[in-house]
C-alpha cells in the first residue's frame, strides 16, 4: 500500500559516502550551512531526488522520535514503554488559574490516554534494521529483524498513521518477509497496560477485552472508556473511549499484511463515545475485511496528496527542503479544520507546555498557515471567537476592571487563564489580544472577506480595541499621551514593564484595524481607539538610533529572543534602513544564544529587507539550527526545552515564506519579492492563496514566474511593468522585483492609471510576458 515500505535503510558506508558529496560545498558557503549540511543524512544533495522520506538505521537509538498525528489525535510514534501514550485536542485535565489546587497544583494539561498500536514485536528492538518517516504520505515506517522459532529469521515491517480524513483512527499495517519454506509465521507483539492507573492518572476509567461481532465476525477489542477527573470552571467531565483491535498475537502468511485499527471518540463530539468508536473501528474493519484495505489507505494518502500541493521546493539547498516540508508536517499534524482547538508549542503529540494555547500560535504558526490554508488557519481563529467570554472575564479580572477582551496568556478548552499561578506572565504578557486581533487582520487581508469581518470577527477587533483604550493610562503632564504600564513583552526577560515598544505598537496596530474595520462593517467606532492609537508612546533613541526595547532598558541588558525586530516585521512599523539594522545588530548582540530559534529567522527576515544578504544568510542558517536528525523534529532551545516544538517549525516557515520570497499583505495588495537564498540556483512557492486564488511562484537567477492554479485573473504590476495574471497566462519578473498582486475589483480608469504611473520608468512589457 505504501511505495518505499520494504525499502532497506542505507548502510553507514552509504550515509558517509552521502556526507561527503555535501561536504564538497562551494567555496561561498557560509560555515553554518556547510555544519548543517555535515549533520543532515538526507537522502541526495539534490533537491529533486529527495522522496520525501527521512530515515534511520535504527530506531532505538533515535533521541527525539517522530510523530503522527491529524489534529484530531497525535501520538509519539517510538516503542518505548514510558511513551504509552496519545492525546485529543480540547481533552483536558485540572483547574484553571483562578482555582487551581496550590501554587504548584495540577492546572489543566493534556490529558494522556493508551495508545495500543505503536509497539514492535516481543523478544526483538522495534526498528533494528530501520524506520522511516514518510513526509508526503504521512506514515511512519519501521523495520525489525526477528526469530521466528528454532533458526528462523524475519523482517516485520510496521506501518503506522493517523488517518487524515477518519479522524477518530489510528491505522497499523504490519507484513513480513522471510526466507524460510513456512508459509506463514507466528508475531507476538509488545502491549501496552491499558489498565495502567498511573500511566493515565486524568481519568476515571475502566479498561476491558470484549468479543464484538463485526460483520458477522467475533472480534476481540479492547475498550477503554474513562472522564477526567477535574475540569475547568464552566466545563463537564469530558468522557473519552478508545475501541482497538489489537491482538497480541498475529499469523502472518506469506505476502499478507494485517490491518490494527484504534479508535478514538470524545464526549466533545458525540454522546455516545463508546458507541460511537465501535461503529468508526468497525466500518474501517469492514472495508479491510471485504478487499477494501488499500481504498482505506488511499483516503489517508490523497488527503495528504491535497495539502502537499502547497509547499516550497529549493534546488540546491536540500537541507531547507526537507525542513520545510518536515516542518509543515508536524503542524498539520496537530491541526484540522473541523475540530478547532488550535495548536500548542509541543504539538498534540505531547502534553508539553499542558498543551496549552499561547501567542505562538497566531504569531509564529498562524502566518504560514494562512499563507498556505486559509481553512485551516480559520480554524485557529474560531478557537478564539468561541472564547470570547473567557477573554472578557479575564479583563474584569484584574483590579482596575478592564473593558473588552484581554485573552488569557495560556488558554486549554474554556479559555479562560490557564497559566500557573506561580508564572507572572499570566497576568502580565498582554500584548496577547494585539497579537490575536493583528492576526484576523491578516485573514481579512488575506481573503477580502467583508462577511466573516462583519458576522465573526468584528467582535473579537472591537473588544480588544476597548481593552486597549481601558487598558492605556494618559500621561497627566502631556495630555494625548499614552502609556502602558505593568507589562512583560516577548523577552519574557524583562517584568512589570512600562511602554514596552513591541506591546505599545501592536495595540496601535490592533486599535486603528477596529476604526478601519468598523468603516467597513457599518459600526460606529469609538473615536477613543484612534486617539490612543496615535498617542501611545514609541520609545525611540535618537543618539544610538535604536528602539529601547522599555522604559527605564539599560543598554547591555541581556533578552531572551526575539521583540524589537519584530517591529517591521510582523507588525509591520515603517522605519528608515538605519535604524532597521542599529536595531538588528544591537539586538543580535544582547540575546541569549540559547534562546528560541525564531529569534534568527527574524533577524534573517530584517537584514533582508535591510538588504544584506550576507548578514541575513547566518542567520537562516541559524534559524533551523534546533531540527534534530533523523525526522527532523525540532527542539525549544538548542540542547533541549519542548520537543516537538512547532513554534520554531512556523517561525522556519515565516523566514522562507515571508523572508526569501518576501510575501507581504497590507490590505491594499499582496506584495512579494522573491529573492534566492545562498546556494540555492531555484526555488519555487507553491499554492499561495490569497482572495480565493492560488498563486506560485518559480525563481531563478534568470527571473521569476508567477503562476494561477485557480481563480479567476488578477493584476500584477512591479515598478515598471504592469499585466494580467490568470489561470493561462503566468507573467515573469526579474529576480528580486517587488511585486503587487491585486485584489479585484480594480476599475478600468484605475488600472489605466495604474499603468501609466509604473509604465513611467520605461521597460517594454514583452520581455516579461
Amino acid at each position: 500500500a505504501f511505495p518505499g515500505q520494504d525499502r532497506v535503510a542505507d548502510t553507514p558506508a552509504d550515509t558517509e559516502q552521502r556526507t561527503s558529496h555535501l561536504c564538497a560545498h562551494p567555496p561561498y558557503m557560509s560555515l553554518s550551512r556547510a555544519l548543517s549540511l555535515i549533520a543532515c543524512c538526507c537522502t541526495s544533495s539534490s533537491s529533486a531526488a529527495w522522496d520525501g522520506v527521512l530515515h534511520t538505521h535504527d530506531e532505538s537509538k533515535v533521541e527525539h522520535p517522530a510523530t503522527i498525528g491529524n489534529g484530531y489525535v497525535a501520538a509519539v510514534v517510538d516503542s518505548r514503554w514510558d511513551q504509552n501514550a496519545a492525546f485529543l485536542a480540547g481533552v483536558f485535565n485540572g483547574p484553571d488559574a483562578a482555582h487551581q489546587d496550590g501554587p504548584q497544583g495540577p492546572i489543566s494539561h493534556r490529558a494522556a490516554v493508551p495508545m495500543p498500536l505503536k509497539y514492535g514485536p516481543k523478544g526483538a528492538t522495534a526498528g533494528n534494521t530501520g524506520a522511516w518517516l514518510d513526509l508526503q504520505r504521512a506514515v511512519y515506517h519501521r523495520k525489525t529483524a526477528i526469530t521466528t522459532g528454532g533458526d528462523g529469521h524475519a523482517f516485520l515491517t510496521q506501518s503506522l498513521f493517523a488517518h487524515r480524513t477518519r479522524r477518530s483512527l489510528m491505522v497499523m499495517e504490519s507484513s513480513a518477509s522471510w526466507t524460510s519454506g513456512a508459509e506463514s509465521i507466528s508475531v507476538v507483539f509488545d502491549r501496552p497496560d491499558a489498565a495502567n492507573s498511573s500511566a493515565f492518572a486524568d481519568f476515571d476509567f475502566e479498561s476491558k477485552e470484549e468479543m464484538v461481532d463485526i460483520g458477522g465476525t467475533p472480534t476481540k477489542l479492547l475498550v477503554w472508556t474513562g472522564h477526567t477527573k477535574v475540569t475547568e470552571t464552566g466545563a463537564d467531565r469530558v468522557r473519552v473511549a478508545l475501541v482497538a483491535y489489537a491482538p497480541s498475537t498475529v499469523v502472518l502468511r506469506r505476502g499478507e499484511k494485517h490491518l490494527m485499527l484504534a479508535a478514538y471518540r470524545s464526549s466533545l463530539d458525540c454522546s455516545d463515545p463508546r458507541g460511537e468508536a465501535l461503529r468508526d473501528l468497525s466500518e474501517a474493519m469492514l472495508m479491510a475485511r471485504s478487499g477494501r484495505r488499500a481504498a482505506l489507505i488511499d483516503e489517508h494518502v490523497a488527503a495528504w496528496a491535497e495539502l502537499w500541493r502547497s509547499g516550497v521546493s529549493v534546488e540546491g539547498r536540500l537541507d531547507v527542503e526537507q525542513a520545510v516540508k518536515s516542518s509543515t508536517y508536524y503542524i498539520l499534524s496537530s491541526l484540522r479544520q473541523d475540530w478547532p482547538y488550535s495548536l500548542s508549542p509541543g504539538g498534540l503529540a505531547s502534553n508539553s507546555y499542558n498543551g496549552h494555547t499561547f501567542w505562538d500560535t497566531e504569531t509564529w504558526m498562524y502566518p504560514p498557515l494562512l499563507a498556505w490554508y486559509p481553512d485551516l488557519a480559520s480554524s485557529i481563529l474560531d478557537y478564539r471567537f468561541r472564547r470570547l467570554p473567557g477573554a472578557h472575564a479575564k479583563a474584569l479580572s484584574y483590579p482596575e476592571e478592564f473593558s473588552g477582551l484581554a485573552f488569557p496568556w495560556e488558554s486549554a478548552f474554556m479559555g479562560v487563564e490557564t497559566c500557573p499561578t506561580w508564572a507572572p506572565f499570566g497576568t502580565s504578557e498582554q500584548h496577547i489580544s494585539a497579537d490575536i486581533s493583528i492576526a484576523a487582520r491578516l485573514y481579512f487581508y488575506m481573503t477580502d472577506d467583508t462577511a466573516w469581518l462583519r458576522g465573526t470577527a468584528w467582535p473579537l477587533v472591537k473588544g480588544v480595541a476597548d481593552f486597549y483604550v481601558s487598558k492605556a493610562t494618559e500621561d497627566v503632564n502631556a495630555p494625548g499621551v499614552f502609556h502602558i504600564d505593568h507589562v512583560i513583552p516577548p523577552d519574557e526577560l524583562a517584568e512589570n514593564t512600562r511602554d514596552s515598544v513591541y506591546t505599545n505598537y501592536a495595540a496601535r496596530e490592533a486599535l486603528l484595524f477596529a476604526a478601519r474595520a468598523a468603516s467597513l462593517v457599518g459600526e460606529p467606532a469609538n473615536p477613543e481607539w484612534t486617539r490612543v492609537a496615535e498617542g501611545l508612546v514609541l520609545l525611540y533613541d535618537e543618539a544610538t538610533h535604536r528602539h529601547p526595547e522599555y522604559a527605564g532598558y539599560t543598554w547591555g541588558t541581556q533578552i531572551k529572543q526575539a521583540d524589537v525586530v519584530l517591529l517591521p516585521y510582523p507588525l509591520g512599523m515603517e522605519m528608515d534602513r538605519r535604524t532597521r539594522i542599529e536595531d538588528l545588530k544591537y539586538y543580535a548582540s544582547v540575546t541569549d544564544p540559547g534562546g528560541p530559534a525564531m529569534t534568527w529567522g527574524m533577524h534573517c527576515l530584517g537584514f533582508l529587507q535591510a538588504g544584506l544578504d550576507e548578514e541575513a544568510a547566518s542567520n537562516f542558517n541559524r534559524s533551523f539550527a534546533n531540527v534534530k536528525q533523523p525526522f527532523l523534529v525540532w527542539t525549544e532551545y538548542p540542547t533541549g526545552g519542548a520537543v516537538n516544538f512547532i513554534t520554531g517549525a512556523g517561525g522556519f516557515l515565516q523566514t522562507v515564506i515571508f523572508g526569501y520570497f518576501g510575501v507581504r499583505m497590507d490590505g491594499e495588495a499582496l506584495e512579494m519579492r522573491p529573492r534566492l537564498m545562498e546556494g540555492a540556483s531555484s526555488a519555487e512557492l507553491r499554492g499561495l492563496a490569497y482572495v480565493g486564488r492560488t498563486i506560485s511562484a518559480r525563481c531563478s537567477r534568470d527571473g521569476c514566474e508567477f503562476s494561477m492554479g485557480k481563480g479567476l485573473p488578477l493584476q500584477v504590476a512591479s515598478e515598471s511593468v504592469v499585466a494580467t495574471l490568470s489561470t493561462a497566462a503566468p507573467v515573469s519578473f526579474p529576480l528580486g522585483a517587488k511585486i503587487s498582486i491585486f485584489p479585484p475589483p480594480l476599475s478600468a480608469a484605475d488600472f489605466g492609471a495604474l499603468t501609466k504611473s509604473f509604465l513611467a520608468v520605461a521597460r517594454p512589457a514583452s520581455i516579461f510576458e
